[in-house]
């Protein structure tokens, strides 16, 4: 072990105490798109010990130019699986659990069991939500990014600091993202580098403090930014809208589909009520039932959501299928 990390075992920092703690370090990685193509690989190359891997999407040709540890021999095939194989071809003593499926509601327990630490990667936000207020409740670290276009962020939450809802209390309402506007591969890879440095340096237990720090690069002007927020303080009412999927939803929920027949022919299940986003505002529903509102993205149901949080309902959830 010692020849293989040799150069990082002689940072002060880090010597043979900080890479017996990479070693026995479990992590969960959600994400194996562009983000995760840089903090993968760095962390096993580093030493760390076990990592748990979510990811339901193929290998695209549309993705090389950013997820540069695929080819296109790859194309067609589970990038979870792919990276599996690259992962274990560079650090055998790594060991990676693979799930080709979206993580999601009904399986956030099972993902977090005995996991040390979290790295958000999959640059959604019903997945960033999901997970911080998970590692929030079981005093996990938590390290999330988001890149689009020229820039970027990555900041550390949870773990005994302040949550993701403490800097963002609500998702942006942007249907912007790297597929409809673009991303550079480079930014992408700066930002999945620093959470791979910030997931060390808790690991290690470097003393100077990693959680409650965020930091946004732009690539176009040349600009750092640090936020410090460790002092933030937490949201209230932030559980009133639960982040849901297909399995999770209960008899008597109501299902409100924002999508007509055309985008989606059939919905999460025949009970749904069809209904314009633009017509939520002027319209009445039950105060005695969940209500439940569905969309491709979450977008459109989560703006749906906060209207009716607005008006004084208490009991929402939203589902992006």
């Amino acid at each position: 072990m010692e020849k293989q990390f040799k150069k990082q075992i002689m940072l002060s920092e880090v010597g043979i105490e900080g890479q017996e703690r990479l070693r026995k370090a479990r992590l969960l990685v959600v994400g194996c798109g562009g983000l995760g193509n840089t903090v993968l690989p760095l962390l096993s190359a580093a030493g760390i010990g076990f990592i748990r891997v979510y990811d339901h999407d193929i290998v695209e040709v549309s993705n090389l130019h950013r997820q540069y540890m695929y080819s296109k021999s790859d194309l067609g095939k589970h990038k979870v699986l792919v990276m599996q194989n690259i992962l274990y071809r560079q650090n055998p003593e790594c060991h990676i659990e693979a799930y080709a499926q979206k993580l999601s509601f009904s399986y956030i327990s099972d993902a977090m069991r005995g996991i040390d630490l979290v790295i958000d990667a999959a640059d959604n936000f019903m997945v960033t939500y999901l997970l911080s207020d998970k590692c929030y409740e079981m005093n996990i670290p938590f390290i999330s990014a988001s890149v689009l276009e020229f820039q970027g962020y990555v900041g550390a939450f949870c773990g005994g600091g302040p949550s993701y809802r403490s800097v963002f209390p609500k998702p942006s309402f942007s249907n912007n993202n790297c597929n409809n506007i673009g991303v550079m591969g480079p930014v992408v890879a700066i930002m999945g580098s620093i959470q791979a440095e910030m997931a060390i340096n808790i690991i290690i237990k470097l003393s100077k403090p990693t959680l409650g720090n965020l930091f946004h690069i732009d690539c176009i002007n040349w600009r750092v930014g640090q936020i410090c927020f460790d002092d933030a303080e937490e949201p209230e009412q932030k559980t009133i809208i639960s982040l849901l999927d297909r399995d999770s939803l209960k008899v008597d929920d109501y299902l409100v589909e924002l999508r007509d027949e055309i985008e989606a022919p059939i919905s999460v299940n025949s009970h749904v009520v069809r209904m314009k986003p633009e017509n939520i505002e002027n319209s009445n529903f039950p105060i005695d039932r969940r209500i439940v509102f569905i969309c491709k993205t979450g977008i459109r149901a989560i703006k749906a959501a906060y209207q009716l949080q607005f008006k004084g309902y208490t009991n929402l959830g939203i589902i992006a299928d």
